[in-house]
Parts: structure tokens; sequence; C-alpha cells
């Protein structure tokens, strides 16, 4: 389904919601050859430009392009959308009593061979004869995809796709859209404030604050090397320590910066022998916060505090370690 070097272009687009912007002029180039996330807080604007990307929101200024192709928005065409642009919100809304085959069916444009593959991945072969009020969340969530997908889209948009979902359908879920995106080479947008979900999943993230972009970049440089404290937040627990602090001058780093505080994040330390090399901190474990397969743990470094995750569970409050910093993690904000 999906063309090679496919891409979006935004090219300085506003939209308002009751006097107040909900994005604003926005400008950015997404090549779809990649699995694209964007983060931001709520009310931030990444639920509205999704919209406007499908092509079911106008915008009040600017243009956006797939393949150098204008989207109308749905002041500019009767039937609101693009074709090849699929919009999956987080409600998933199904009409009501109807059987599921024959919703499925209203919209097939594939083959009965990629249908039936479709409805295999999807894991809803079991469900194509009961009908719509008969559906569990997870369930209708997975139609809904079905429905979208039977059409044959070449870019998948995702708002929120896993917020009302218990873990065993988000798990369900995830695995589908894997499979999915793998079999019909089908690009995919999605919108998540869940952190395990963008980093386990994104390659790419475009953060946006107060409806505007403020970084754009691959998933794990956003991770290590935020641009500000505000998307530093949206993916995880973090800390910062100003040049004179204790734990800023025991890791010694390469780089003097008097005007940003050192970041560093939990998993950025390794246990170690105080022996085997520089870059040491050592402190006591003053308490331990278990979250099942690893621990989230405080260290007390003279008078300052150092929060570290380990696998450990074999370490208890009052033990020494000595923690090895890693130096190609150095990012200051």
């Amino acid at each position: 389904m999906k063309q090679n070097n496919s891409f979006i272009q935004i090219n300085k687009v506003s939209k308002s919601n009751n006097g107040n912007a909900a994005i604003d002029a926005i400008t950015c180039r997404l090549d779809l050859n990649k699995r694209i996330g964007i983060i931001g807080e709520t009310g931030s604007g990444k639920s509205t430009l999704l919209k406007v990307i499908a092509g079911l929101c106008q915008p009040d200024e600017g243009e956006i392009y797939y393949n150098n192709h204008r989207i109308l928005g749905p002041e500019e065409k009767l039937i609101p959308g693009h074709p090849k642009i699929a919009y999956l919100s987080q409600h998933f809304e199904l009409r009501n009593n109807y059987q599921i085959w024959d919703i499925l069916s209203f919209e097939n444009q594939m083959t009965e061979a990629d249908a039936n593959e479709l409805y295999n991945l999807c894991k809803i072969n079991h469900l194509l004869n009961r009908w719509t009020d008969e559906l569990s969340g997870g369930e209708k969530q997975r139609i809904a995809l079905a429905k979208l997908l039977i059409t044959q889209p070449e870019l998948l948009l995702l708002d929120e796709p896993f917020s009302n979902l218990d873990n065993q359908n988000k798990a369900i879920i995830h695995d589908v859209i894997n499979d999915l995106m793998n079999k019909f080479e089908i690009s995919c947008i999605m919108v998540s404030h869940d952190t395990t979900d963008i980093l386990s999943w994104c390659d790419e993230l475009l953060v946006i604050q107060n409806g505007s972009v403020i970084q754009q970049d691959e998933t794990k440089k956003v991770y290590h090397f935020p641009v500000n404290i505000y998307a530093a937040g949206l993916l995880g627990g973090f800390q910062l320590f100003p040049l004179n602090s204790f734990i800023y001058q025991q890791i010694k780093a390469q780089a003097t910066i008097t005007d940003k505080s050192l970041f560093i994040r939990p998993h950025f330390f390794t246990s170690c022998n105080k022996n085997t090399s520089s870059n040491i901190i050592s402190g006591f474990v003053k308490s331990i916060d278990k979250k099942g397969f690893y621990c989230l743990i405080d260290i007390s470094v003279e008078t300052e505090i150092l929060k570290i995750v380990t696998l450990d569970n074999e370490i208890q409050e009052g033990d020494m370690l000595h923690l090895k910093y890693n130096q190609n993690q150095h990012w200051f904000i």
C-alpha cells in the first residue's frame, strides 16, 4: 500500500478553537518510511494536528501536502478526509445494531484473500458474525481498525490508540498494529501520552508545546538530548544538577557549562567496583521503590539524592553502591 519515499509537508499551519490557538504556524516535514510519534501535554495541539493531517479539521491558515498533493479540509469537499489516509480516533466509533461482517463488507476494497488475511492479523475472524453491541472495548477497536484498513490506505493515523484499553487488550492491539504495518507496508503516525508506547514503538518524535513544534528528531535523541525540561518530562523521570553540585563535580563533566544544569535520567548509571575506573559516584541506599521487575532507588550522595534504576532485587536500604556514569550521555538543560 505504501508509496516509497512518501511524506507529509506541513506549511505554516494554524488552527484556533474558541479563540485559543490549538496549533500555531507549524512547519515541518514528516518522512513516512518510519514510525512517527507526536507527543505533548494535554491541550498542546497534538490531536488537532493529527485531524488536520487527516483532512478532518480545516486549518485557519497554512496548507498540508501529502506527496506534493494538498490535503483538502472538510470545508473544501463534500465528504471529509483523504482517500489514502485513515484516521482512528481514541473512541473508535462503530454504528450500533450492525453485524460486523456487514460493516466490513460495506468498506471492502480488498480481494477476498487479502481481506481474510487482514481479519486474521486483526484477530477478528471469530467476531464477524457478532453484532456491534456484543463487543468489548478491545474488540471494537480491532474491528474499527480493520474497517479502516480494508479501504487500502497508505497512511494510518492513530489518536491515543491505547488510552481506553486494559493491559491485556493494549498488548493485543500493539501487536496487531505492528503486524499490519509489516504485512501491508502502511506508514503510521501516532499520538500518545504513554511513555512506554512512544519509546518502544516510534522511530521519530514530534514534540509539541503550546501548539508549536519545539523538537523533531529520532526518538532516542529526544529521550537522551531533550531541548528543554518540558520535552524531557514527557518521556520519563530525570534530574538536573547545577555546576556547583557535588554530583556534577564527581562526574567531572567534560564540558563546563555554567548557565545550564547536567541532565540525568535514572538509568544513566550502572553498578561497578569502586576501583574499576573514573567517573564513579558512591553513596548509600536511602529508599527503594519496587516497580515490579525493576526498582527505583534513591542514593544518598553527600547532601544530594541521586535516583537510579536497577534490576537487582537484592539491594537493601543502607547498602553502599558504587555507580559509573556513561559519559556518552552528557547533556545540559
